[in-house]
C-alpha cells in the first residue's frame, strides 16, 4: 500500500530541507507580507504571480437518501457549460491559438491546461 504523510507534501519545506532556506527563497518578502486572498490547502500554496482563482462551475446536488447511504450527482454551471462548448470548438477548429486564448481567458479550465 501506498501512504504518504500530509507534512511531507510541502514543496518549499521539501526544498529548504535539501537546499537551504536561503536558496530556496532568494529575494523572496517574508510571508507576512504576501496578499492574502489567494486561498491555500495542504496540497499546495499558491504563488502572489498566480491569477485569482474563481469557483469551476461543479457542483454537488444530493440525489436520494436511503437507509444511512446519500447518493449524490455533479452538475455544471450554465457558465461552465458555456465554457466548455468553446474549449470543444477550439479543438475541432485544431487551431492551438485558440485554445491558448481560453487558457488566458479562463487560467484554470482544466481541459485546456490538459
Amino acid at each position: 500500500l501506498f501512504r504518504s504523510e500530509q507534512r511531507n507534501l510541502n514543496l518549499e519545506t521539501e526544498l529548504k530541507k535539501y537546499f537551504g532556506a536561503r536558496a530556496v527563497l532568494g529575494d523572496q518578502r517574508p510571508r507576512q507580507r504576501q496578499r492574502q486572498y489567494h486561498r491555500s490547502s495542504w496540497l499546495i500554496i499558491p504563488k502572489n504571480t498566480w491569477p485569482r482563482f474563481s469557483k469551476t462551475g461543479v457542483t454537488m446536488r444530493l440525489l436520494e437518501s436511503k437507509r444511512g447511504v446519500q447518493s449524490f450527482t455533479f452538475e455544471h454551471s450554465r457558465e461552465y457549460q458555456q465554457l466548455q462548448f468553446k474549449f470543444l470548438d477550439a479543438v475541432e477548429s485544431m487551431d492551438s491559438n485558440s485554445i491558448v486564448l481560453l487558457v488566458q481567458m479562463n487560467p484554470y479550465h482544466i481541459d485546456a491546461l490538459l
